[in-house]
């Protein structure tokens, strides 16, 4: 521009975009937290949910729960006979004040890993039975609190909270 003269004056008006709904906007990618087979699962119930009698679920690396919508932990609803294998790792919970894993049905095998619940680790109903082949089950309170059957062929029970009833209570 020639001195003195004065550059034009532009306005640029952006109308703003309606709002995409969340589903579009957020595609979370699937963790693979736990496996059956090739099949990766985020979460354990989703896991428990497709399990066919049979098959193992493989842990893939250290998990922490956290409580959704209530205080209580993982209700594992599954009547069928399957192997929960830690793969090594540690599943333990953040802010649950009951219990970390309830059997309510069916046959499971527990191996090669750990639970570490801030109240109770394992809690079963009348309808289970949890076969404990190996692992550390450590808890404030029951390390695990059966009203099921619970066969342990090799494993280790921890209560850290003096004056509770035990590392195992119940029907074991």
């Amino acid at each position: 521009l020639a001195a003195g003269v004065s550059a034009p004056q532009i306005t640029v008006t952006v109308a703003a975009a309606a709002p995409l709904p969340l589903a579009a906007t957020t595609a979370l990618a699937a963790s693979d937290d736990w496996k059956i087979g090739g099949t990766a699962y985020g979460t354990l119930q989703d896991a428990v949910n497709d399990v066919q009698d049979g098959q193992t679920i493989v842990m893939q690396r250290d998990v922490v729960v956290t409580p959704e919508n209530n205080s209580s932990g993982i209700r594992l609803n599954a009547n069928k006979t399957y192997t929960l294998d830690f793969g090594g790792y540690t599943l333990s919970n953040s802010g649950f004040t009951t219990y970390l894993l309830f059997f309510q049905t069916g046959t499971v095998t527990l191996q090669n890993g750990s639970v570490t619940a801030g109240d109770n680790a394992l809690l079963l109903n009348g309808a289970a039975t949890v076969n404990i082949l190996s692992g550390n089950y450590t808890a404030k309170n029951d390390a695990i609190y059966s009203n099921g059957m619970v066969v342990i062929t090799e494993g280790h029970f921890v209560e850290t909270q003096s004056g509770g009833d035990g590392a195992l209570n119940g029907s074991i």
